[in-house]
């Protein structure tokens, strides 16, 4: 499959706070719906665009998702992904995840043959060399990143006070060299973006659980200004978490639909049973208007 990634970022501080795997449901369904969505995937690709990156968790889980469905590959052209923060961009592209066995678990639910695409394993053992090294690695990257090595609550000393214990309990890999050939990086700016330029063509947008981070302005200038870039076809995925805000209805004014028509807008303004269902076509977005004939999710 060739897939063609172009990050979307924000002009503000984002909150980098993400997981490999976030909503497995969501990369489950993806490969399926992806082909039902864009006919010609399996031939001449899909222009995917996946947002606020962060670390790299989302872009890594969707590369190997895509690589390894029989009829989505992605050899044919890199995935471009991006944040605005540069400090995370270059934890993204040093292929560095650090999570818990339980997430591995999850993540095998979605790719069972997930070990093939990570480069390096090292022991879970704190005494490992090459965990230590690849522990050093990754604390240097969150230090240059902007985060202070510090104990205590709060969002840099979760991502950088890597604890003797966290050592024990977190799982660090790195992934393959075949796969991050696959996936470039950089910083960029949705709104310079979506102003200076228009898709060319119907292409998936990932944007997960960064819009509830957006006041309701934002939150709307964001809707309206991807809607006005996007090509008739295209789709947007969001997060479990936007559901909660108003973004839901901030798309809906904007004039996209959603994938599957029984979730109206009433359905939104009670997101509890939504979010329980974990259906992910609650959290795709499509713009149809100006198709000729009118595709479903």
């Amino acid at each position: 499959m060739a897939s063609n990634v172009t990050i979307l970022s924000t002009g503000r501080k984002l909150h980098h706070n993400s997981s490999f795997f976030r909503e497995p449901f969501v990369f489950k369904y993806l490969p399926r719906y992806l082909k039902k969505r864009f006919p010609d995937a399996t031939s001449n690709g899909v222009q995917i665009n996946l947002g606020a990156c962060s670390q790299g968790e989302d872009a890594w889980a969707l590369a190997m998702v895509l690589e390894n469905d029989d009829d989505l590959k992605i050899e044919e052209s890199p995935i471009n992904a991006s944040d605005i923060n540069e400090g995370v961009v270059n934890i993204a592209k040093s292929g560095i995840l650090s999570f818990l066995a339980r997430t591995l678990t999850k993540a095998r639910e979605v790719v069972p043959n997930i070990e093939e695409f990570f480069g390096s394993m090292p022991n879970n053992d704190s005494n490992d060399i090459e965990r230590q090294e690849l522990l050093d690695e990754y604390r240097r990257l969150l230090e240059q990143a902007g985060f202070k090595k510090k104990t205590g609550s709060g969002e840099a000393a979760k991502y950088v006070s890597v604890t003797a214990e966290q050592a024990r309990l977190n799982m660090l890999y790195r992934v393959s060299e075949g796969l991050r050939r696959q996936v470039e990086f950089k910083a960029a700016d949705f709104k310079r973006e979506f102003n200076t330029d228009k898709f060319d063509k119907p292409c998936l947008v990932i944007f997960r659980n960064a819009l509830q981070h957006f006041n309701a302005e934002e939150r709307e200038e964001f809707a309206n200004a991807l809607f006005s870039s996007l090509e008739p076809g295209s789709s947007l995925v969001i997060g479990s978490g936007d559901i909660q805000k108003d973004v839901p209805r901030k798309l809906f004014d904007a004039g996209f639909e959603p994938s599957n028509p029984k979730y109206t807008r009433q359905c939104f303004q009670i997101s509890g049973p939504i979010i329980k269902a974990k259906d992910p076509k609650a959290l795709i977005f499509e713009k149809n208007r100006g198709l000729k004939s009118e595709s479903g999710g």
